[in-house]
C-alpha cells in the first residue's frame, strides 16, 4: 500500500510539475 500511496503521490507531483515546466519554456520561447 505504501508503494501505491508514494506512486500516487508522485504522479500528482508531475501532473504539477510538468505543466508548469512546459509553461515556463513557453514563455521564454515566446520572447
Amino acid at each position: 500500500m505504501s508503494s501505491a500511496g508514494s506512486s500516487a503521490d508522485l504522479l500528482l507531483t508531475l501532473m504539477g510539475y510538468l505543466p508548469g515546466l512546459v509553461h515556463a519554456i513557453w514563455i521564454i520561447a515566446r520572447r
